[in-house]
């Protein structure tokens, strides 16, 4: 049986989470970064496919992550199948054109699953870092440019300019007022990292921004750049550069050790700006896909 998440799955689903990394399934994820999936859970309940038994879970999906684990003991039994077709149905309600998957690294066995179900490689996804001895300048906007704190009062303003940004991503990211109000709830996740770039004769028209996440991770917090973006009419300007440069600025003030953030190697215009301000690449995670 195959349900969205509920309220009261959270321990069962970090369970599962939590074993197979112990088990070697999950290489790269820490424990920090399951448990914070489990924290992002009740902020978008729509978004997590469950797969149940007997009250049991056996299998977990989410297409926008994408993350597929099912429970070693009941592999082979069509329960990842099941998850993955159910989530290509999820997708096709959203209008969405292609189904996603990241496969564990390395996974011979995961490789052939998804080539069996008409999956091919699309993609890759960089982790990168700053290391703290690599010089950033400040931040310099233009005149006519309006940097504001988010501050806690978020509005459909903000979402919808996070949309705008995202929407021709290479993973297109769409976000609702309820998922950032309970992202900005979780540890080290506040409004108070984030800025936004509004027009000085126009401050209610939002133009950009710059999210910042301090995170507890294995061996304290993990400062890093979590979102980046404008509105694609206001690209190619340098804005960008300004607001990573703030975004450094930002996490070096609270946090010592290198910075983190993560790109889509098919956006190169950001990886370019990255790697010229000191970013080296880290980890590829590639992602798979197939068209609806």
């Amino acid at each position: 049986m195959i349900h969205t998440y509920q309220h009261g799955d959270d321990e069962q689903i970090a369970a599962l989470l939590l074993d197979a990394r112990a088990a070697g399934d999950l290489p790269g994820d820490t424990h920090s970064d399951l448990r914070g999936v489990v924290e992002r859970l009740p902020g978008d309940p729509h978004g997590t496919l469950l797969f149940l038994e007997h009250g049991q879970v056996l299998g977990v999906y989410q297409p926008h992550h994408p993350l597929l684990v099912v429970r070693g003991a009941f592999r082979r039994r069509g329960i990842g199948t099941a998850l993955v077709a159910a989530g290509a149905e999820w997708s096709r309600e959203r209008g969405e054109r292609e189904q996603l998957l990241a496969p564990p690294r390395g996974s011979a066995a995961a490789i052939a699953f998804l080539e069996r179900l008409g999956f091919y490689y699309r993609s890759s996804y960089w982790e990168m870092e700053l290391p703290a001895a690599v010089p950033v300048p400040p931040p310099s906007f233009p005149t006519d440019i309006l940097p504001l704190p988010l501050g806690e009062n978020v509005t459909d303003c903000y979402v919808a300019l996070v949309n705008a940004a995202f929407a021709d991503h290479a993973a297109p990211l769409a976000v609702t007022l309820e998922q950032v109000r309970h992202a900005h709830t979780l540890p080290g996740r506040g409004p108070e990292g984030t800025l936004v770039l509004a027009l000085r004769r126009e401050p209610d028209r939002l133009i950009g921004f710059c999210r910042t996440v301090t995170p507890p991770g294995e061996q304290g917090i993990v400062p890093t750049i979590a979102l980046l973006g404008l509105r694609p009419e206001w690209r190619g300007q340098g804005l960008g550069l300004q607001l990573l440069r703030w975004g450094v600025q930002q996490l070096r003030g609270v946090a010592t050790g290198p910075i983190h953030l993560g790109v889509e190697a098919e956006n190169e215009r950001a990886l370019v700006l990255y790697e010229r301000s000191g970013f080296v690449r880290t980890s590829e995670w590639p992602r798979w896909a197939r068209a609806l």
